[in-house]
């Protein structure tokens, strides 16, 4: 993996603020140096070939939003205001990250952009892991809004900007023979928001950008300078395996993604997943196998540089191949559910929503 990328001198600030903090209100011993446990991270992009992409008529999911408000620039974290949290592997980590929040919060909704591929996406019948995720942020009071450029809308029973085109379907499995107009859940409800998904699209067209079906992916430094996110949920790397990019080159991408983000914008929390499962074998037996590394690798690198603005979301722990749809590879409403439970988990024992 690439050699981690210098951060800005405000968190190097935020950190001191809150090391001084845990030392004068607690006995030097009880202070944790990092050690991170197990975390899994949330990163499963979609598995549509390259080369027959380019024909699909891909559509994405669209994110529940709460009304965007336009968020100031904080000031640095002040030390009054470091609380740690428990339930985080890092105290002083979780600390920081806790006061970030609560410093962004005094200015306005926390400003929140998902990012990733189809898993992000989402495809015909589901509406991606978004739905859930605001539905439980908004049952909490949290006080947020969902941003980014794309902006979709979808009943799960067929979508009014769809165009089939035989015998491609419109791309949504990874062979492309859904179509869009046939429903793969019961709920029929429509929803919109914003996000950065992009169905097919792996970790490096997060870093060079990439126009396709699945609309016009930037890359993750224009999204970040433009809608300059409090907080990034990443899922990333599925994609990258299914075209065959290798193991070590799926971490080095998804790696240099994450340092993007904090070149671009330092003071950003970054929620990151260890890949969904893959309970298929297309394109490749042991896609599964290598995929579990892709996930191993991305917690080995949040371990490593014990980062309070780099958290671990596992979304793999507990996810079974009755959560997929039935190409295998995509989540269905069960597993959408999965994933924003363990997004929401995180977020929420950082955060100080009023509900909780």
């Amino acid at each position: 993996m690439k050699p981690l990328t210098t951060i800005s001198n405000h968190k190097h600030l935020a950190v001191a603020a809150v090391i001084t903090f845990v030392l004068t209100g607690c006995d030097s011993g009880a202070l944790l140096v990092a050690e991170p446990a197990n975390n899994d991270l949330l990163a499963e992009d979609t598995l549509v070939p390259e080369d027959v992409e380019s024909t699909l008529a891909e559509d994405v999911t669209a994110d529940e939003t709460v009304a965007p408000t336009a968020i100031g620039t904080a000031t640095s974290i002040a030390v009054d205001s470091a609380v740690v949290s428990s339930t985080d592997n890092d105290a002083s980590g979780g600390a920081v990250a806790t006061a970030f929040l609560a410093d962004r919060a005094a200015l306005g909704p926390i400003k929140i952009m998902a990012v990733g591929d189809s898993i992000t996406h989402g495809v015909p019948g589901v509406s991606s892991y978004r739905r859930d995720f605001t539905a439980q942020m908004q049952a909490a009071s949290c006080s947020f809004s969902m941003v980014g450029s794309q902006q979709t809308s979808r009943a799960s029973g067929g979508d009014p900007d769809c165009e089939d085109t035989p015998p491609l379907g419109d791309g949504w499995g990874w062979d492309g023979t859904q179509s869009c107009l046939v429903a793969e859940s019961s709920s029929s409800e429509v929803f919109v928001g914003a996000h950065e998904g992009y169905s097919g699209h792996r970790a490096d067209h997060f870093l060079n950008g990439r126009v396709s079906s699945a609309g016009t992916n930037d890359g993750i430094r224009v999204a970040m300078e433009i809608h300059t996110p409090d907080v990034v949920l990443l899922h990333v790397g599925s994609v990258d395996l299914f075209h065959q990019q290798g193991v070590a080159n799926a971490l080095d991408d998804i790696e240099n993604v994450v340092n993007a983000i904090f070149e671009t914008q330092p003071e950003t929390l970054v929620l990151i997943a260890n890949v969904i499962p893959w309970f298929s074998e297309n394109p490749y037996p042991r896609i599964g196998a290598d995929i579990e590394q892709v996930g191993d690798g991305i917690a080995q690198m949040v371990s490593e540089r014990h980062d309070p603005f780099l958290k671990l979301v596992d979304v793999r722990s507990g996810y079974t191949e009755s959560m997929m749809l039935n190409d295998l590879i995509h989540p269905n409403t069960t597993g959408e559910a999965h994933i924003a439970d363990a997004f929401t988990s995180v977020y929420q024992s950082l955060a100080d929503c009023p509900a909780l």
